[in-house]
């Protein structure tokens, strides 16, 4: 999720509450798909805790978007290809917040240098499920 108002989950303000974008998908090139943990020590702009992949039209077709999170890391996956791993070797308040109860946010954000060309975009969800 996203916490754009940057007041965060309960009293721990962002980024130390920690985010977790399962899907990030923005700008000019629309086959590329990335995933991001953003916390104490790693958030915004400069967030090092980021990978992702191309994937053939990302834009026009359904794909599975996968986040495996357990107690020791987080496994991100699109159509079933892992494209980022979080496991960082020391967990702490800074680098592993993510022990506690998370929002599900459904966001589509646009680019602080909009196309002059542009007219509209659209987020079309099929189906989502929670295991645990």
């Amino acid at each position: 999720g996203a916490y754009w108002d940057k007041q965060g989950f309960g009293t721990v303000k962002w980024p130390r509450c920690g985010e977790i974008d399962i899907l990030e998908h923005w700008g000019k090139n629309q086959d590329y798909v990335s995933s991001a943990v953003h916390n104490g020590s790693s958030y915004g702009y400069k967030v090092a805790n980021v990978g992702g992949q191309q994937i053939s039209n990302a834009s026009n077709q359904f794909h599975i978007y996968t986040l495996e999170w357990t107690a020791e890391k987080m496994v991100f996956s699109v159509d079933g290809v892992e494209h980022f791993q979080y496991n960082p070797a020391i967990k702490n308040a800074d680098t592993w917040p993510y022990d506690s109860d998370y929002y599900l946010i459904l966001n589509i954000a646009i680019e602080p240098e909009i196309d002059p060309g542009f007219t509209e975009s659209a987020m079309e969800v099929d189906y989502i499920r929670i295991y645990q």
